[in-house]
């Protein structure tokens, strides 16, 4: 049984799976990760599903989507917490990021999130995956009054600069949710997750 006094280690590690709008849970998206997750060594959290949203009802639910996202997090204090999410999910786990969920990593996939968007200081590592393809995210930016935005098209504008966190964006010149998606799954699921597990301090 590993020992970690000071700080969360790479045995003990957990993800979180956040789904996106227009759906009721991540089954048929965001779930598909788990297994690549799981084959890392990773101790997986699938089934934080806070129900169906669409444009109007994100705006008005993802601040309660946040605060039980942040409580999630919270209860694990002794494991490296990351969060993978899609779409509307990225949205929820970056305002729950910032009100003060114990977060280490976000992977964010194709977030609907403002591409100038910025990450609070504890979140060591944030990863975007983005296409010009996502055309969801394209149409997202022009709604007014609300948190949506194109980083899912464009990647983070904030990548690049001085961290933590460090921003990494990965091109991936897939559709909105092809990732999760045969063929692409089997070759891009892999990286998703080594490229986060990579940075994961030794025990």
């Amino acid at each position: 049984m590993p020992v970690c006094v000071q700080r969360p280690c790479r045995s003990e590690k957990l993800v979180i799976l956040v789904h996106g709008s227009f759906n009721r849970s991540g089954e048929g998206s965001i779930d598909r990760l788990a297994p690549y997750f799981e084959a890392a060594g990773y101790r997986v959290v699938r089934d934080f599903d806070y129900g169906w949203t669409g444009t109007l009802t994100a705006l008005l639910l993802n601040s309660r989507a946040a605060h039980l996202l942040k409580a999630l997090v919270n209860s694990h204090p002794a494991q490296y917490v990351v969060v993978a999410a899609h779409s509307n999910g990225c949205a929820i786990a970056h305002k729950a990021a910032w009100m003060g969920a114990a977060v280490r990593q976000l992977i964010l996939i194709h977030p609907a999130l403002d591409r100038g968007a910025e990450f609070p200081s504890h979140v060591h590592f944030v990863h975007v995956w983005h296409s010009a393809k996502d055309w969801p995210t394209r149409m997202a930016r022009y709604i007014p009054f609300h948190s949506w935005g194109d980083m899912g098209r464009v990647g983070s504008r904030r990548a690049g600069q001085n961290g933590p966190p460090w921003i990494y964006n990965y091109d991936d010149r897939l559709g909105h949710s092809d990732l999760m998606r045969s063929p692409y799954l089997e070759t891009l699921g892999p990286l998703v997750v080594d490229y986060a597990d990579r940075f994961i301090p030794a025990d």
